[in-house]
């Protein structure tokens, strides 16, 4: 199975509508994610990115995003998607070491590192949060959909459509191409059923996607 029918089982997975054939990518006993709490998820995520962002990118320039990443994969646990803030660990992908060599105090490290475990903390507890209030499962989870077009402000630009999938105030972006791809070998009848199909689409692009520099030079979160 390739990458791209592995996505496609997680998502068929999603809403119910996994086949035999998706044993392998997709594990019955783990729970389907809502579309609110992927985005609760995505938020949580792009507001730590811009919170490593704040305190590295002067000593690290354009290269925080892959220091981010590093510093991701080497603090988090047991698959989870969040950073342990743990006060004892010194695992940090490297972090420590690209700060020193660009000129930061030891102090200035340890505060560092300090507000990255606050922040990641903060991060899971968001992530995490039970939400309150008088809309029901359905509305919360609704995802909202609409087609735009980017480009083509020069002579030789070419236009590209894309689709914005929405839930609450999270919104994610996918070329009009990708998502008529999905939309086709989607194992369901995603016209008679395109809000079940937008929700699996939703929560496919926030399990995959990424806070991006652009997200967090925004300070959203």
């Amino acid at each position: 199975m390739d990458a791209v029918d592995a996505v496609l089982a997680r998502m068929r997975a999603d809403q119910g509508v996994a086949s035999d054939d998706d044993a392998s990518a997709a594990s019955d006993d783990v729970p389907a994610p809502s579309p609110r709490a992927l985005a609760r998820e995505h938020a949580a995520m792009r507001a730590l990115a811009s919170v490593f962002c704040e305190r590295t990118e002067k000593a690290l320039g354009r290269r925080w995003y892959s220091h981010f990443e590093a510093w991701l994969c080497a603090t988090r646990r047991d698959g989870e998607a969040f950073p342990s803030a743990r006060d004892d660990d010194e695992r940090d992908g490297g972090l420590a070491r690209s700060l020193a060599r660009a000129g930061l105090s030891t102090g200035e490290i340890k505060r560092t590192r300090r507000r990255l475990r606050e922040a990641a903390g903060k991060a899971r507890a968001n992530a995490n949060a039970n939400e309150r209030g008088g809309m029901d499962d359905a509305r919360k989870n609704r995802v909202r959909a609409r087609r735009f077009e980017v480009g083509g402000d020069g002579v030789k630009a070419k236009r590209a459509e894309k689709v914005e999938l929405a839930c609450g105030k999270v919104k994610l972006e996918l070329n009009l191409r990708h998502y008529e791809l999905l939309k086709t070998r989607w194992r369901g009848d995603a016209r008679r059923d395109e809000d079940g199909f937008h929700r699996a689409v939703f929560c496919v692009a926030a399990r995959y996607s990424r806070a991006t520099r652009r997200d967090a030079e925004r300070r959203e979160g």
